[in-house]
């Protein structure tokens, strides 16, 4: 601990506060380096002292502060913390936070001051022909840095890709992988380098952007990279997009990346996962979902739409699940599995020593074996689902799904799938928080529980202390354009309403507009957010 001295009337104070309640002051323990606080991508940060159901409530948590600069962009990538940096001879805690607009901001923790701020080139984005309408609105069109970083907190290094025409002789829409140190922003030696490839379809940058977090994992960063929004639907017209992993060597940037292809004859297949990360196990292997495109890999062919991937640390492909409607009804109606980033769980006592966890936009739950993904049931059927995984459980009766005709309320999934004690919890559109039991192995085919109300539940980060004193933390999006967020707490037992933040204009804990796929990262007794104009810090007031 970095803790001064203090005076004894402080340690007095601080012993009445203690027998009154009071959470104690913690510093610096935790770090969250990655999307989701971990590689299985299970959003918890289990060594949270100071936050508990007891205390998150309105009369003794609220806004702290707000970033003492305004952010030159939205900012949808989720922020990362690093604890006991070492920045022009000070020790601070930091929040590093990405933009839109190619610029990357470290704020001190524990006061919202700017320590550095550095921009890696002006944003180009292919615009007007498309674009994904959720970002191009944004001053940069939607381009820029979208996916969340990674951080290596050994080589004090943060990877991105930042989306520029310039800074690199290479195309006018391309897509740079930076190294930069995380004590001023500088680039390192070798950064950045142009992500591209000559393997499988021509590669079009123009066309592709990160969304998911990066991934880092055994000496290399994985890149991800998906459509901007040209895809097309099954008999329309695509444009020259595909999806892609890129895994480049952190000791050599430059030398030629492991590279696989989704879709080489085909266009679409992309992997976005509403900014979930591409998931890794203890064995280097790597999971993620693809989006609508044809599949054709049961009749010989290459393509790997609407499908679940394992590949290996180099990026060859090891096995996959491909729902058996994924030709007749997913890609003909826009209703893909990569809307959603799955979820590695740990050892459930019974079964496979890991259970992949992955969900799509029909709001399906399919529990796969990493070491039997199950590929492709050519005989299953509406009726009998995919029996050839461990389990694919229905989406409860009160939710109306994506493939409702036009003017229906649906209830679309978009986000990642989080996991703390034995417990899936579930993001959505016009959706409850939805929690699973997982028992042995087995997934609740009925939630536990639903959280009261229905709204834009974006990806839940759970804090606790083990397994006790659990809180889920979701922020929710209000209706576009505005678009103002709500945080909000829930016990993450119950799902008991903790902790509303007010929309009020005026109102003491107000978010204020938020980008799309907003996730909080909770560390140390704070709840961090990015907006689309500032970082806005949360804790016990």
């Amino acid at each position: 601990m970095n803790s001064p001295l203090r005076p004894a009337s402080f340690i007095a104070a601080c012993a009445l506060s203690c027998v009154l309640g009071a959470a104690p002051v913690v510093y610096g323990q935790v770090s969250v380096t990655t999307y989701h606080n971990d590689n299985g991508r299970t959003g918890q940060n289990t060594q949270e002292t100071a936050l508990m159901p007891a205390n998150v409530k309105a009369a003794t948590f609220g806004k702290l502060y707000t970033s003492s600069v305004t952010l030159d962009s939205w900012a949808t990538a989720q922020p990362l913390y690093v604890a006991n940096v070492n920045i022009g001879g000070v020790t601070h805690n930091v929040v590093y936070v990405a933009t839109l607009n190619n610029s990357v901001y470290a704020f001190d923790a524990d006061t919202g001051v700017e320590l550095w701020m550095q921009n890696y080139g002006p944003p180009t984005s292919f615009v007007p022909l498309c674009h994904d309408s959720s970002f191009n609105t944004a001053p940069s069109q939607g381009a820029g840095i979208i996916g969340t970083p990674v951080i290596d907190p050994v080589a004090g290094i943060i990877y991105f890709v930042a989306k520029s025409g310039t800074g690199v002789t290479g195309s006018p829409y391309g897509l740079y992988l930076h190294a930069v140190d995380y004590t001023t922003g500088a680039d390192k030696t070798g950064s950045p380098v142009l992500v591209k490839t000559s393997v499988g379809p021509q590669f079009y940058s123009r066309y592709e952007e990160n969304r998911p977090a990066l991934l880092l994992n055994g000496g290399y960063v994985y890149v991800a990279l998906g459509s901007t929004g040209c895809t097309g639907l099954k008999n329309f017209p695509a444009i020259n997009n595909h999806g892609y992993v890129f895994g480049f060597n952190t000791a050599n940037l430059k030398k030629a990346p492991f590279v696989f292809v989704t879709t080489p004859a085909v266009d679409n297949g992309g992997i976005w996962q509403s900014g979930g990360g591409l998931v890794a196990d203890s064995g280097g292997n790597i999971y993620f979902e693809t989006a609508d495109a044809d599949f054709d890999q049961n009749i010989g062919g290459l393509d790997f739409g609407d499908s679940i991937i394992e590949l290996d640390s180099s990026l060859n492909l090891v096995d996959f699940f491909t729902p058996y409607n994924a030709d007749t009804e997913l890609y003909p109606g826009d209703l893909e599995p990569s809307s959603v980033g799955p979820v590695l769980v740990p050892n459930q006592g019974l079964g496979p020593a890991n259970l992949l966890i992955a969900s799509g936009k029909t709001e399906e739950m399919w529990v796969l074996n990493p070491g039997n993904m199950g590929q492709f049931c050519s005989t299953c059927t509406a009726t009998t689902g995919n029996t050839n995984i461990l389990q694919d459980v229905e989406p409860p009766s009160y939710l109306s799904g994506c493939e409702q005709p036009p003017n229906a309320i649906l209830t679309c999934r978009y986000g990642a799938l989080t996991y703390w004690n034995n417990t899936i919890y579930v993001p959505g559109t016009n959706s409850p928080l939805i929690a699973y039991s997982l028992t042995n192995g087995q997934l609740g085919t009925t939630p536990l529980r639903t959280a009261i109300g229905y709204s834009n539940v974006n990806s839940p980060s759970i804090s606790s202390n083990g397994t006790t004193n659990g809180i889920v933390w979701v922020v929710t999006e209000g209706a576009p354009p505005a678009n103002v967020g709500t945080l909000r707490a829930y016990d993450a037992v119950t799902l008991k309403p903790l902790y509303y933040s007010t929309t009020a204009a005026n109102g003491r804990d107000t978010l204020g507009t938020m980008a799309h796929f907003a996730t909080a990262t909770v560390a140390n007794g704070k709840v961090f957010i990015a907006t689309q104009t500032q970082l806005v810090v949360y804790g016990l007031l």
